[in-house]
């Protein structure tokens, strides 16, 4: 691993990581073949903390961040690595958002309070008619 120097000279391990697309879907093919056999991996990203790759055996690659805020700690799905799925993300995108959704919860913001809070505002001014956007 590459080794980069900081100001007071302290060495600190380069952010590199051995998840790629490849290995990821690599995974989908080993659930599907039988080679692992289970119906779902999870993975931590050793980069991000909190960042959670969910692979499943149908195929699907979700990203999922986990955060706390306080004594609540929260999973939220932030998208898929599959593109053919309108959630499409990046392994790239999925770490900066994990990064925001983190640093929010440490200063005490839940995100998905925020997103029920907007549901049940729409619910309530469309009703039976309110679709996802």
């Amino acid at each position: 691993m590459k080794v980069r120097k900081r100001r007071k000279k302290i060495g600190v391990r380069a952010a590199s990581s051995w998840f790629t697309d490849k290995m990821l879907f690599q995974t989908v093919a080993d659930l599907q073949s039988g080679r692992t056999p289970k119906e779902r991996v999870r993975y931590s990203d050793d980069v991000v903390p909190g960042l959670m790759y969910v692979i499943n055996q149908s195929g699907a690659i979700t990203f999922h961040t986990q955060y706390q805020v306080g004594d609540f700690r929260g999973l939220i799905l932030l998208g898929s690595l599959n593109k053919d799925r309108d959630d499409h993300m990046t392994i790239k995108q999925a770490r900066e958002l994990t990064g925001i959704i983190t640093e929010l919860a440490r200063h005490g913001v839940d995100v998905q309070d925020g997103l029920h809070k907007r549901l049940i505002s729409e619910l309530k001014k469309e009703g039976t008619a309110w679709r996802p956007k």
